[in-house]
């Protein structure tokens, strides 16, 4: 298998009538963060669109639930002048999760938390095509450009960032160890198996050189597997399937 790191970043930039400058808006904080929700607000008015024959009605978006399931709103950033500041920086770390959450609440009936939906864990939840790098470049860099559908007079641009493939044997051994919440509030299906299921595909990519342990805790810990050698996969999904 072979591996290759990519990212894609949109921005929207503004029509400046001529001149050689954008501004440009970057996403908002990629953080997650918990918060107490004793006093949250109720939920949303359900959202109207508007149709060829009047408007229409459409779910209503999640009041907070659980605490664990919460989302921050951080806003938007602000704008900058390209022509005063043109450089931009940005982790190359991949978030996907608010693509995740909001497929799973769509499915359900509903719409998702406002603030978990990020566009940039949206767009970088896909895979790309982007070209290899070019010899001796530690990455590629692809941009292309589009009216914005959204906005009229901008533009959308597109910032691909791709780091060579990488066959998975190239890489050192991996020490993992698995800790798993298998307390009572773990017990719904977006939870628990969810993370059974995550964990063995994860251990299906894992190289025989690689080991894997296995924690639990529900108020206290547990050792379920002793460090294991990848070469007994079967083994150690058994574990991940007592849990």
């Amino acid at each position: 298998m072979r591996h290759s790191h990519t990212l894609a970043l949109f921005m929207l930039a503004a029509a400046c009538g001529g001149k050689s400058s954008m501004k440009v808006a970057s996403p908002a904080p990629t953080q997650v963060a918990t918060a107490d929700v004793a006093g949250a607000p109720s939920a949303p008015p359900p959202t109207t669109v508007a149709t060829g024959g009047g408007s229409t009605q459409v779910a209503t978006p999640e009041p907070p639930g659980p605490a664990s399931d919460t989302y921050q709103d951080y806003g938007v950033n602000p704008w900058i002048d390209a022509s005063r500041d043109h450089l931009s920086t940005f982790a190359a770390d991949v978030d996907t999760a608010s693509y995740t959450i909001a497929r799973r609440k769509l499915l359900e009936g509903a719409l998702p938390p406002r603030a978990s939906v990020r566009v940039e864990e949206f767009v970088n939840y896909f895979r790309y095509n982007f070209p290899a790098a070019p010899a001796g470049s530690p990455f590629s860099v692809v941009m292309d450009a589009a009216p914005s559908p959204l906005a009229p007079g901008h533009y959308v641009l597109r910032v691909g960032v791709a780091t060579p493939p990488k066959p998975g044997v190239a890489r050192k051994p991996a020490n993992l160890v698995f800790l798993v919440d298998t307390s009572g509030s773990m017990n719904s299906a977006d939870r628990l198996p969810l993370a059974r299921q995550s964990l063995k595909l994860l251990v299906e990519q894992l190289q025989p050189t690689d080991n894997v342990a296995l924690v639990t805790y529900a108020g206290s810990t547990s050792l379920v597997l002793p460090a294991t050698s990848a070469e007994n996969k079967g083994k150690i999904i058994a574990a991940i399937d007592r849990l």
